[in-house]
C-alpha cells in the first residue's frame, strides 16, 4: 500500500496526511485481498470572538481563527500475488502477463498495476 502511495488512498476531503492500515485475507487462487483504510483529517476554518479590555478602557470583540480538525477516512482494495523468483525467466514473464490480465479482469486499471519484488498488485476501488 504504500508503494502505490499514500494520495491514492486518501479520503478527498483530508488535508493532512494519513495513516494506512490493512488487512487481508487469502483467495483460493493464490491472490491476496487487502484492505487499506486511509485515516486522516478534513479542516473547517472557524472564527470565535473573544472581548478583550482595550488600551481605551473599552471591551472589544477580537477575531480569532482556528481550524476544527474532523476524522475521514477512506476504505480502498488492492489484490496481490506472489511470482515465483525462482523459476525460469520465460515462466516468470508468463506468472506476470496473467498477473496483468487477471487484475485488468477484476476491473483493475493499468495504471493501477504494478510489479515490485516478485509481488504483483493492483488498485481495484478507492
Amino acid at each position: 500500500a504504500n508503494y502505490f502511495g499514500e494520495a491514492r488512498f486518501q479520503h478527498p476531503d483530508c488535508v493532512t496526511q494519513s495513516i494506512l492500515k490493512t488487512e487481508s485475507t487469502r483467495a483460493l487462487d493464490g491472490t491476496q485481498s487487502v484492505r487499506v483504510t486511509a485515516h486522516g483529517y478534513r479542516g473547517i476554518h472557524r472564527t470565535d470572538y473573544v472581548s478583550v479590555y482595550g488600551g481605551d478602557g473599552h471591551y472589544h470583540d477580537v477575531p480569532v481563527s482556528w481550524v476544527e480538525y474532523l476524522d475521514v477516512r477512506r476504505d480502498s482494495e488492492i489484490v496481490t500475488r506472489e511470482i515465483d523468483h525462482r523459476q525460469s525467466e520465460e515462466q516468470h514473464s508468463s506468472d506476470v502477463t496473467a498477473s496483468f490480465t487477471h487484475f485488468q479482469a477484476l476491473g483493475a486499471e493499468s495504471s493501477n498495476i504494478v510489479l515490485r519484488r516478485a509481488i504483483v498488485s493492483a488498485l481495484l476501488s478507492s
